[in-house]
């Protein structure tokens, strides 16, 4: 490993937010580690676009919402850079369904969405307390849905909520040894997955309702991370950060 290098951890750096977030941070200088579950082609071609920037990548196939997963990804990290300066904790799961449908017919999927959205943080943040570099960085990708108050949305955003604490945690923990935890809360960004769950009116609604008039594109967020694991925000920490184009809830 070159002198100087940094690596990064990205799960569900396979395609959409996860993907642009790999590509930046290769642009940043940093060797990364993308983390997915499912969709190898997207990570192979993440991978493809991290290395033309000129940094090294290593794709690890993992099910974060097992402590195991978590584990096998800080440690490829480790094995293969010998190092680990950044843990950007995107991947997510979303379930959708009124109260009693998720205290009833949908309560796999409502634990499933705390294995990943929320588990999978705090097994991470306890590996980083191990095996991160002093002066590393810990970033949470969460969702406005956690004070929004979306129907239908107690299980994903209950667990995001939970991220988010977990994140503020860490950063009273970690922070004696310069390492900074924060959490940024999106807005609606317009991404594949957005577009499956949604449609264009939707989308329009909520750019006329920002000050920006736009909602959020995926290099919007992936510019963010870029300054929260720079060195310049070495004194921002324990931080729920909305990037929302202004908009008020």
């Amino acid at each position: 490993m070159t002198d100087g290098k940094r690596t990064a951890v990205v799960t569900g750096g396979a395609g959409g937010i996860g993907s642009v977030i790999c590509e930046r941070l290769a642009t940043d200088g940093f060797d990364v580690v993308i983390a997915y579950c499912a969709n190898e082609s997207g990570a192979q071609e993440t991978a493809r676009r991290c290395r033309d920037a000129g940094v090294d990548t290593v794709i690890v196939q993992a099910d974060l919402s097992e402590p195991v997963g978590v584990r096998t990804v800080v440690g490829a990290a480790v094995d293969r850079f010998g190092r680990l300066d950044a843990f950007v904790h995107n991947a997510a799961t979303a379930v959708f369904g009124s109260l009693p449908k998720l205290a009833s017919e949908r309560h796999d999927e409502y634990l499933r969405a705390f294995a990943l959205n929320t588990h999978a943080l705090l097994v991470a943040a306890a590996e980083c307390a191990q095996r991160m570099e002093d002066g590393g960085r810990i970033v949470n990708i969460s969702s406005v849905s956690t004070v929004q108050g979306l129907f239908g949305g107690a299980a994903y955003a209950a667990s995001k909520a939970a991220a988010e604490s977990i994140t503020r945690t860490a950063a009273t923990e970690l922070g004696g040894r310069g390492i900074t935890c924060n959490t940024i809360q999106l807005g609606l960004v317009d991404t594949p997955t957005a577009r499956e769950v949604t449609n264009q009116q939707v989308l329009d609604f909520y750019a006329m309702q920002a000050p920006v008039r736009r909602v959020g594109e995926p290099s919007d967020v992936a510019a963010m991370v870029s300054h929260l694991v720079g060195a310049e925000s070495a004194w921002l920490t324990g931080q729920t950060i909305g990037l929302n184009g202004g908009y008020r809830f």
